[in-house]
């Protein structure tokens, strides 16, 4: 009985041992790729500006939130583009990605009727965010069309307070949409 106990208790440490090819983790801490240009694939936008992209059931949600692009966009009368350092980015532009249910529910909508959950939120912590706004003006006088891209991104949960928890973390390599904001929903 000795022996079997010995023998359970050196499996069990060899089994939860480091790994040397352990794909679940990186020198980062828990950071697995999330591929969000297959799985997002619909792009939304209103206001001036609140862009979001959502999976098919609605569980998965990036959201990126500003003031005044389509307004500079219409007062310039071209197409501008922002490139931003991920980890300076201005505090008027808000970028995450949530899990949970019926993420996209609210957003743009002025009658909801569906219970929104979120579970968990990231933020950011690094990478490059590019926009760029085109005015055009087909849902209104300040509508315009806005390219969101985003490379090389480690997004972190978010803990409160812009904190983040470095060990519970996934990688966005690419991912790019366009959508139309500078409207009004209702």
């Amino acid at each position: 009985m000795k022996t079997l106990a010995l023998i359970f208790i050196s499996t069990a440490f060899v089994a939860c041992g480091d790994k040397e090819n352990d794909t679940a983790t990186e020198e980062t801490g828990n950071v697995f790729s999330f591929d969000a240009t297959d799985d997002l694939a619909n792009p939304g936008g209103c206001s001036d500006f609140l862009f979001f992209d959502h999976n098919a059931d609605d569980s998965t949600l990036l959201e990126l939130r500003g003031e005044g692009l389509a307004e500079a966009a219409h007062e310039s009368g071209e197409a501008i583009s922002f490139t931003y350092d991920i980890a300076e980015l201005p505090e008027d532009i808000r970028l995450l990605i949530k899990f949970g249910t019926n993420l996209s529910h609210e957003l743009c909508n002025d009658a909801p009727y569906q219970e929104v959950i979120v579970d968990d939120s990231f933020i950011p912590v690094n990478g490059t965010l590019t926009l760029t706004v085109t005015p055009d003006g087909a849902m209104g006088e300040s509508s315009a069309t806005l390219e969101v891209g985003l490379q090389n991104s480690d997004f972190c949960a978010d803990i409160g307070n812009g904190e983040t928890h470095h060990e519970n973390c996934f990688h966005v390599d690419s991912y790019a949409a366009t959508a139309l904001i500078g409207w009004l929903p209702g």
